[in-house]
């Protein structure tokens, strides 16, 4: 089908790929737009699944309701996933088990222990991921469910999925943005794997290495964050000190071997600590320095509309 062939053709150019001074991506997208507009109605294109279909979403207290994105189906969605999934987290593991090798000395046999682990961690949670896919699917309106379907039973926490975002494909796929609330290396299966395998001064060694990883994660977050905040307040420099060594002493007891496991956690962490509270810093701020925090963090309420994105400087 031609739009979604444009779709296609749109996401496969990066942004600074250009043509006559427009980027491919643009050229595509105007293509798929005036496809639309001059020869096949939206509602049309909706009506035989196409990607250009009016796609909304409606988010209520039991989770977002989806629209526009055609005969779905769940299968080669929920194989869609699982494929991308699988082919990120085993790689990324493997590496993982290369490390504890090098770290703590592994014999061979200790080694392809702890690779059965992960297999079998990877192999769980696609499991219980397809269970749960398979639920958003038909609660999200994405597709109609059988009369005999019945929900599952509620998921561990370290299998449950946590679904952001859809994206058609095309030939009845949806992408979705999906992902475990837990990180791999917090299931029970790897934890108990790498404690029996390892002796204790190995455990001791791998552990503080960890503990050292997730350390310096935060710490970039929270650097990150301080001159986010130098910039809006003016900070003098003995200041900048003061808020960051304050900020580790607050969050360095939350890290662990595996927390926080990313970037994002880290930055999330630090947000969600002191981005939404004016006073959380104390008298660490003058008082015009705090009011003029407090007038950035106010938001006016009610419904916003966005079509672009403040100069970026």
């Amino acid at each position: 089908m031609i739009p979604e062939r444009l779709n296609n053709l749109r996401n496969c150019f990066p942004p600074q790929v250009r043509i006559q001074g427009m980027s491919m991506r643009t050229f595509a997208t105007r293509l798929l737009v005036l496809f639309t507009m001059g020869i096949m109605p939206v509602d049309a294109m909706a009506q035989r699944g196409g990607i250009a279909g009016g796609i909304g979403v409606n988010v209520g207290p039991n989770g977002p309701t989806l629209s526009g994105f055609g005969n779905v189906d769940l299968q080669k969605t929920t194989e869609f996933w699982a494929d991308s999934q699988i082919q990120t987290i085993l790689p990324q593991m493997e590496l993982r088990v290369d490390q504890i090798i090098e770290l703590c000395g592994l014999s061979e046999e200790e080694a392809n222990r702890i690779r059965l682990a992960v297999k079998g961690v990877v192999s769980k949670r696609t499991a219980a991921a397809s269970r749960q896919i398979e639920e958003f699917v038909y609660s999200s309106g994405l597709a109609e469910p059988p009369s005999d379907f019945e929900r599952g039973p509620e998921v561990m926490q370290h299998d449950q999925l946590v679904f952001f975002s859809a994206h058609p494909v095309g030939d009845g796929v949806v992408a979705l943005g999906a992902d475990f609330k837990l990180a791999i290396t917090e299931h029970p299966l790897w934890i108990n794997t790498i404690e029996k395998t390892l002796t204790a001064s190995q455990f001791e060694k791998y552990r503080q290495f960890r503990m050292d990883h997730s350390r310096k994660l935060l710490h970039l977050a929270i650097d990150y964050w301080v001159a986010s905040l130098e910039s809006d307040v003016v900070l003098s420099p003995q200041q900048t000190d003061a808020v960051t060594v304050f900020i580790r002493n607050e969050l360095d007891k939350l890290v662990t071997m595996e927390y926080p496991a990313s970037m994002r956690q880290a930055t999330e962490t630090v947000e969600k600590a002191f981005a939404g509270n004016s006073d959380s810093l104390g008298n660490l701020l003058t008082e015009k320095q705090t009011a003029l925090r407090r007038m950035r963090l106010v938001q006016p309420a009610g419904p916003k509309a966005s079509w672009g994105t403040a100069p970026n400087r």
